[in-house]
């Protein structure tokens, strides 16, 4: 398998929380290659430099913003990434929000270092899956 399929991009503002799942990624992937960016120029930046194929992590939001809008962008400019959108608090209406606007799937990120290793291994599962469809 190509590396550029095991590329996962984490786009939070917290930079410990981005730092724990950047962590439990590289226990349970696989040989995942882990990038982190912060902000929404970050999330521009992986858009323009990310390998097809990647798997991209976007909270929902970054500072003081939603970050639906970059989900569109992502769908427009780079239907080649998975992207899925997670939140501390995620309503029913958010997450079909969120599936319009381009993501694959939305979650609350859970509160447990087991409930991110049930929830990443899914995730890169469910990328795998689609990328062999």
């Amino acid at each position: 398998m190509p590396s550029a399929a095991r590329t996962v991009v984490i786009i939070d503002d917290d930079p410990d929380h981005a730092l724990i799942v950047g962590l439990v990624l590289e226990q349970i992937g696989a040989g995942a290659q882990v990038r982190i960016d912060s902000s929404r120029a970050g999330f521009l930046d992986a858009l323009a430099t990310v390998a097809p194929g990647a798997l991209m992590l976007l909270d929902r939001c970054l500072g003081p913003t939603e970050s639906f809008d970059l989900l569109t962008q992502a769908r427009m400019l780079r239907p080649d990434i998975t992207t899925v959108m997670l939140s501390a608090v995620l309503s029913t209406a958010d997450r079909a929000r969120a599936l319009r606007a381009g993501a694959v799937d939305a979650r609350e990120k859970p509160g447990s270092i087991a409930g991110w290793r049930v929830l990443l291994t899914a995730l890169l599962k469910d990328g795998q899956a689609a990328r062999a469809a």
